[in-house]
């Protein structure tokens, strides 16, 4: 089995660099992070999250999809399978929740051999709105 070293040495197209950022420790030093989404109470006094983070800079970002079958969760920590998803891209509709999370949890019992796969969270990516860049 192939190191990720050894993927990425013949990787091509040459990796894109990027600046990434990372969660790095609470503000207050509590174990548990937290972070407040959408519309507060303006009279509700404190902050909105404890999470501090970090940009690195110059991280290199390879393409790895003729690689595929040379990574494994065992060795690298993440396996890239392919998946082809019953929805259509870019459609956003209050079902996708119930349709994605299910094709998710069947992909990761699937390719893990889990027993039990709880999905508590979808985040759908779009475009911007052509009026607001």
């Amino acid at each position: 089995m192939s190191s990720l070293h050894d993927i990425w040495t013949v990787s091509r197209p040459p990796p894109q660099l990027a600046s990434l950022t990372f969660f790095e420790k609470t503000t207050d030093g509590s174990p548990r992070a937290f972070w407040l989404k959408g519309p507060i109470d303006p009279s509700i006094d404190g902050p909105r999250t404890n999470i501090s983070y970090r940009v690195t800079n110059n991280i290199p970002i390879y393409d790895l999809r003729d690689h595929m079958e040379q990574l494994s969760i065992d060795k690298h920590g993440f396996e890239m399978v392919r998946h082809h998803s019953a929805l259509i891209k870019n459609q956003y509709d209050p079902k996708i929740t119930e349709i994605y999370m299910k094709e998710i949890q069947t992909l990761i019992q699937t390719t893990l051999g889990a027993h039990r796969v709880f999905c508590y969270d979808l985040r759908v990516s779009r475009p911007p709105l052509p009026c607001c860049g």
